[in-house]
């Protein structure tokens, strides 16, 4: 679902400035989505140590790319904003 969210960002970003909210919403949607299954997401409480600081890493791997892909979004709409003023 993640790469799927960035191929919709690249598509954002590649479209028109008038057709780009399409890809957006669609884009906002999905990182919803990618949030909240991130924050339900829990590690197993038998977990060893290393595999916990494993899942760990893997996790916040996960939510370090969920944020870089909305600061892109956030440039964007800052950039469609900038054309109309």
């Amino acid at each position: 679902m993640r790469d799927k969210a960035a191929a919709v960002l690249i598509q954002a970003e590649k479209a028109p400035v008038g057709e780009r909210h399409v890809h957006m919403k669609e884009h906002m949607n999905m990182l919803e989505d990618i949030m909240s299954q991130l924050q339900n997401e829990h590690p197993a409480p038998n977990m060893s140590a290393e595999e916990h600081l494993a899942w760990m890493e893997k996790h916040d791997k996960l939510v370090d790319d969920v944020l870089g892909q909305m600061i892109r979004e956030h440039k964007l709409m800052m950039a469609d904003k900038e054309c109309h003023q």
